[in-house]
């Protein structure tokens, strides 16, 4: 497990929360390379990592809140859109020999994580418990 995971980031949902520890591995394998000066070397197997994670990920939240009739739908939709839409800039820019990929990839995962794990998703938690989601 990732050193960077942390208690307060547990939606008490296992299924939910080793999903979202795979992301903080992720995090933690760039923040390690960044941190020997080799970010760069491994940001498009970050980026690619990230997206595919973010597919299986994502879908599963969103297929359970169809299911369960999450009121803020949309919204959560969204801010998943604009996941996917930063990582593929991102890897538009590390296509155009963008140095500064890993740093702004680093900035990106600092916000978004937080907030949105410990704020967007913790909207749904008490709706997945109450549908046995475990």
């Amino acid at each position: 497990m990732s050193k960077l995971w942390k208690d307060s980031y547990s939606l008490e949902i296992i299924e939910i929360d080793n999903q979202h520890k795979e992301l903080f591995r992720i995090f933690e394998e760039l923040l390690i390379a960044m941190s020997k000066g080799k970010g760069n070397e491994i940001v498009l197997k970050t980026l690619n990592n990230l997206e595919n994670y973010a597919q299986m990920h994502f879908g599963v939240e969103e297929k359970y809140m169809q299911k369960f009739g999450f009121e803020q739908f949309q919204d959560h939709f969204e801010a998943h859109q604009y996941f996917y839409q930063k990582i593929a800039e991102l890897k538009k820019a590390y296509q155009e020999n963008n140095l500064t990929v890993a740093k702004e990839l680093m900035d990106f995962l600092n916000k978004w994580v937080g907030k949105h794990i410990c704020g967007t998703d913790a909207l749904y938690k008490d709706l997945f418990i109450q549908n046995n989601v475990i």
